[in-house]
């Protein structure tokens, strides 16, 4: 079952109600006073959401979703978006199973995702031309993934795959680097599952660790008879990057987030080349206090039973920009 958080649970009573964010508060508001603060923020909302006659838990495959709302977990997924870009179709062989495995960019008016086939009826569809640049898709009964820090829609022999859908329309699609998928929140605010911008102060940093990655997309490979071999584009060209871990600080809280490749190299300031034969207590000295916004998903790790925030794009901002931010949110005079 899907665990919904309270800002999804407010999104659709409001969505399907019409009822403003404030009135929507105000009723969970005095759900947790009558209950004595016996239930959780959550809890109140789904009752409010019953009461109203708004069902949360239908199954996903009765229903589309945006790609916005999209988090790592769902199954039976139901996703349509203009095809943006085709990626190569990749063979493989791997402990006895062979196979192919295919992939496509989509986008609609609320974000981008990959669409990654493991079925070879439906990777047919884009080795006869049916699936190409600038159609429209209807995914059906997809699951989705994180990988990295992004979602990415994977569909099996038990999905499908429809190509310019009756009555689908997408509209503009959202530009690429964008980030109006991300909900700016503080750290103490965040859910597991927030896709989300947060902004703070590095107060710790470790020295970074390097994986061999794939050229073409720039992730993990594993080493076979003295080959690269990649999940998704099979043999191909190693590189290696950097994986980061560092703790932010808002003020409200401290978090663990982590930073693959490019985004590693844009905190540290200095391609991995370099990294590795730099003094890495310079390179923490010089950052520790330095303040960026970050925006990417924050993921429950079970094992310490803590939320972390996998990072996907970094800004650098100025001392003056967070005090101002946390202003207004915690309405403080600065």
């Amino acid at each position: 079952m899907l665990q919904l958080s309270y800002d999804e649970i407010v999104g659709k009573i409001k969505e399907e109600k019409g009822l403003s964010e404030d009135q929507i508060k105000e009723k969970v508001k005095e759900k947790l006073t009558k209950l004595s603060d016996l239930i959780s923020k959550e809890g109140a909302a789904h009752i409010v959401a019953n009461e109203l006659g708004v069902k949360l838990l239908d199954p996903l495959n009765k229903r589309e979703i945006k790609i916005e709302r999209l988090v790592s977990g769902m199954r039976s997924v139901i996703v349509a978006g203009k095809v943006l870009k085709l990626y190569r179709v990749f063979e493989f062989n791997k402990n006895g199973r062979s196979g192919k495995v295919a992939s496509f960019l989509i986008g609609d008016e609320t974000g981008r995702v990959r669409v990654v086939m493991w079925d070879t009826n439906l990777i047919s569809k884009m080795e006869n031309g049916d699936i190409k640049e600038d159609v429209v898709v209807r995914v059906k009964n997809g699951y989705v993934k994180n990988n990295n820090g992004f979602n990415e829609v994977n569909v099996g022999n038990q999905g499908e795959i429809e190509v310019n859908p009756e009555g689908i329309t997408i509209g503009t699609v959202k530009e690429a680097g964008s980030a109006p998928n991300f909900e700016r929140k503080l750290l103490k605010d965040l859910n597991s599952g927030d896709a989300a911008g947060v902004i703070g102060t590095i107060t710790q940093i470790f020295e970074p660790r390097f994986y061999d990655n794939c050229t073409q997309c720039g992730k993990k490979v594993t080493l076979e008879n003295g080959k690269a071999i990649c999940k998704q584009h099979g043999e191909t060209e190693k590189g290696e990057a950097a994986v980061l871990n560092f703790f932010l600080d808002d003020g409200t809280a401290n978090l663990r987030c982590v930073a693959f490749r490019d985004q590693a190299e844009k905190i540290l300031g200095m391609n991995t080349g370099v990294v590795k034969t730099a003094n890495f207590e310079t390179i923490k000295n010089d950052l520790l206090g330095k303040q960026f916004l970050i925006f990417g998903r924050a993921n429950k790790n079970e094992m310490f039973n803590r939320i972390e925030f996998m990072t996907s794009r970094v800004e650098e901002v100025d001392p003056k920009q967070i005090a101002d931010e946390l202003a207004k949110v915690i309405k403080i005079d600065v």
